[in-house]
């Protein structure tokens, strides 16, 4: 006799009651498989009580207003709980007023952590904190324990062009690449402890994970996966806020270099740009009708650089298009030297500038060698000039050149304190310089004058036209706030000491080609407010999370709902061995199916992992499968494989020595083919959810060493460094499946199972308690963890339950139970 309650208050039931029970190792073994323990339709008379109890569902509408609230119900055999869960009711049965009856789906008690994970989004998971974009949270996460992190990955762009001590000065070029000085924050990545996510994930809904695997297993503590910034629809920010900003030629077109300093900003050039109005003119009356500023959110004040004002929150850069032109000399020269050193602005904003952004043919530089126009820099170190009669002479033969003894020709350049000029000829090292006015009798001549004044002039023997787009720093603006469309700072590389007395100048002319305009950025930049919601995979549920786990380790999930506790360990320590006999519990009257195990599973077992580009790459390279096991099944019944690969999960490759002074630091690979993405904040690191072992921060040269420098990971936001003196290490190697040590060990009882293993179907006499132990697990694993002692055939047999089939607990029948017999 069964006895079923509802809201507590028991249940006249009949002897034609019936509460069949099915279950299975199948939602252990599949957590997205456990979203209720069972369901099952249950037939009781409308008697008084029972009325009275469905609140009178069989009038009308009652069955709605039953339905509408929970009610608690439970299942009794013999005092002993064989299930629980609520009540409602599916259909009520009149057959005249004496004849009544109630169907009521009593729905097992919810594993509602399962049900809700598999509903809810990656990016959902509560609990992991809070930060803001910088490199001083990247610096404070890194050093932390917290299992969340932002790792730098190589993306391709670690790498740049410089002109190096053994650049051949003649041709100016080398062609050596080295490592970029810094990171910036678009070459960081969220990566999240799985250990860490699984608990939050389960946490989340109430339950605890029971587990020594959690506990005790060293290389699931350090599992990391990476996360994925979140992507924003920037189009509607484009249409209302977007802008272009140009120059205007205004005059002289080149900035000249009168001192001694090689690095100039905005207070020696002004600003980069002057307006983003089409109809504002120039002081020649020049217009500019490209330019444009949709939202009216660019303002010029008086004598500062211009500033965005963002009228809603963003996430903005600038994208900066600069075309300048700069003189490259070798006037400075050291002993010995044929050429002497390249000196001229090859640098902006502390980046070399790259090879292919050059317009120059610098093929043949040398200040012995004429280039048919040259560019002159000067400047009084003697007098003061204050009108416009002063002119530098200089004499020349008719090839150009200066011969003191011979026949010459004389030029005269009208000069300012300071300044250039181009001509055609070489200019004579003892240039003079003369006042000169119109003679009275003959205007169109002129009267020279020579004066005590001295002057320096430098000689430029090429320039080269620079054309550089890059994007500065996007950054996170609520409405109200300001960001400086800053000049960039414009620096030689090989600028000589200063100290050494030289005196060689370079000159700089911004061109009007110049632009700047808005960068809607894709993700979050410096300043974004970090959260799970835009650090984690937003197109995967947390159950497609936890199915990718238990793929890595063959992981079974026990869920008692009544304590709320799940209990999670790999298939090879699920199981105990201690058996429950039931030898005596068999109906040997009835037959005894025996089938082999691997009937239903393919010729090939394969183990691994999904792959990206980067995988694909070095699958191809290497002519391997990168973390991916075969394993032929000896006893299978079809020809296609049987894929276990993970649903999620991408194989991870660390390059090395990609950035400077660390040589044995180590990076993952998110390159893309090319190895030189234009964009760095629009790269696709998000499509591969890589999982790597973690092994913590490795210290790097710290200079206590005399001959080895101190070596920093430095981050860089808002033209700062933020240095560390460790770098994360990660690692694959003992994520493979295959090999000795493979992870391919966590599936070898699966294995075994189909080369060697049977299925048994037998019928045995169950009881309420045995029912009672299979839905409630607790620390006594007499349930489906059990080892279960069958005889067949006289001989003792050790199986594991996989089934139970319509088990009713009103019914003293055998129920039809499966094992497996591994071995």
């Amino acid at each position: 006799m069964i006895d079923l309650y509802i809201d507590d208050k028991r249940l006249d039931t009949d002897q034609q009651t019936d509460a069949a029970i099915t279950l299975s190792i199948g939602s252990v073994e599949d957590p997205s498989q456990s979203l209720t323990a069972f369901s099952k339709s249950i037939e009781v008379p409308a008697t008084a009580r029972n009325k009275e109890i469905m609140q009178f569902a069989d009038q009308l509408h009652g069955v709605e207003q039953f339905n509408n609230a929970k009610h608690p119900a439970r299942l009794e055999a013999g005092g002993v709980v064989v299930m629980t869960g609520t009540a409602q009711i599916t259909k009520v049965t009149v057959n005249n007023l004496l004849n009544a009856s109630y169907e009521v789906n009593l729905i097992g008690a919810e594993y509602e952590w399962a049900k809700k994970a598999t509903e809810a989004k990656l990016n959902e998971t509560d609990g992991l904190g809070s930060w803001v974009f910088s490199a001083a949270t990247i610096k404070s996460l890194l050093e932390s324990t917290g299992g969340v992190y932002l790792f730098p990955v190589y993306r391709g762009q670690y790498v740049r062009r410089i002109n190096d001590e053994n650049t051949d000065k003649k041709s100016g070029t080398s062609g050596t690449f080295v490592p970029r000085p810094y990171t910036t924050l678009a070459d960081y990545l969220p990566f999240f402890n799985v250990r860490l996510l699984m608990e939050k994930i389960i946490g989340q809904y109430g339950y605890s994970i029971r587990s020594d695997f959690f506990e005790n297993n060293a290389l699931f503590g350090r599992l990391v996966v990476a996360g994925e910034w979140e992507e924003y629809d920037t189009s509607e920010l484009e249409e209302k806020y977007d802008f272009l900003a140009g120059k205007f030629a205004s005059g002289e077109p080149y900035f000249i270099v009168t001192n001694q300093r090689y690095e100039f900003g905005f207070n020696e050039i002004g600003r980069i740009v002057d307006t983003v109005r089409p109809e504002e003119e120039s002081a020649d009356e020049e217009v500019l009708e490209d330019v444009y500023d949709k939202g009216g959110c660019v303002i010029f004040p008086a004598v500062t650089e211009p500033v965005f004002m963002a009228k809603e929150d963003m996430v903005i850069g600038f994208e900066y298009n600069l075309e300048y032109v700069t003189g490259i000399s070798t006037e400075y020269a050291a002993e010995g030297d044929k050429y002497g050193k390249l000196i001229w602005f090859d640098t902006v904003d502390g980046e070399a500038v790259p090879e292919e952004c050059i317009e120059a043919d610098r093929t043949d530089i040398s200040k012995n060698t004429p280039q048919g126009e040259y560019m002159y820099i000067y400047r009084l170190t003697k007098g003061t000039i204050n009108d416009d009669k002063h002119y530098i002479r200089f004499r020349h033969n008719k090839d150009g050149e200066y011969d003191e003894n011979g026949e010459y020709d004389e030029t005269y350049v009208k000069i300012g304190q300071s300044g250039s000029f181009v001509c055609t000829v070489n200019v004579s090292s003892t240039a003079e310089v003369f006042i000169g006015e119109p003679n009275p009798i003959f205007p169109s001549r002129m009267v020279w004058k020579k004066t005590n004044m001295e002057i320096e002039m430098f000689a430029l023997d090429n320039s080269a036209t620079i054309k550089l787009k890059y994007i500065v720093e996007p950054r996170f603006l609520s409405a109200g706030e300001t960001m400086t469309i800053k000049t960039p700072v414009f620096s030689s590389s090989n600028a000589p000491n200063m100290a050494d007395g030289k005196t060689p100048y370079i000159q700089l002319a911004l061109t009007n080609n110049t632009t700047v305009k808005a960068y809607f950025c894709k993700r979050p930049g410096y300043g974004t407010a970090l959260s799970a919601k835009n650090m984690l995979q937003s197109g995967i549920t947390q159950m497609d999370f936890i199915s990718a786990v238990k793929q890595m380790f063959d992981l079974m999930f026990y869920t008692n709902a009544e304590t709320k506790e799940v209990y999670i360990e790999p298939r090879e320590t699920f199981y105990t061995s201690t058996p429950i006999d039931w030898r005596g519990r068999m109906d040997y009257s009835q037959e005894i199916e025996i089938e082999d195990a691997g009937s239903d599973i393919g010729k090939t077992v394969v183990l691994g992992y999904q792959t990206d580009d980067v995988i694909e790459r070095h699958n191809e390279e290497t002519g391997t499968e990168l973390g991916t096991y075969k394993e032929d099944i000896l006893k299978y019944h079809a020809e296609d494989e049987e894929d276990l690969t993970n649903p999620q999960f991408v194989a991870t490759t660390v390059v090395e020595e990609k950035i400077p002074g660390a040589a044995a630091i180590s990076l993952i690979d998110f390159s893309p083919e090319d190895d030189e993405p234009s964009d760095p904040w629009e790269l696709d690191l998000d499509s591969s959810m890589k999982v790597c072992e973690y092994l913590g921060m490795k210290p790097l040269p710290d200079g206590t060493d005399p001959n080895i420098p101190p070596q920093y990971l430095l981050i860089r936001d808002k033209g700062v460094n933020t240095a560390i003196n460790s770098f994360p290490e990660v690692s694959f190697d003992n994520l493979h499946f295959e090999g000795a040590n493979g992870l391919k060990s966590y599936y070898a009882k699966t294995i075994e199972s189909y080369n060697y293993g049977k299925r048994i179907t037998a019928q045995v006499k169950l009881s309420p308690a045995d029912v009672e132990n299979l839905m409630l697990p607790n620390d006594l694993r007499r349930d489906f963890r059990a080892l279960y002692r069958l005889s067949i055939g006289g001989e003792d047999v050790y199986c594991r339950l996989e089934e139970i089939n319509d088990y009713d607990p009103a019914s003293a029948e055998p129920t039809e139970c499966m094992f497996l017999k591994e071995n």
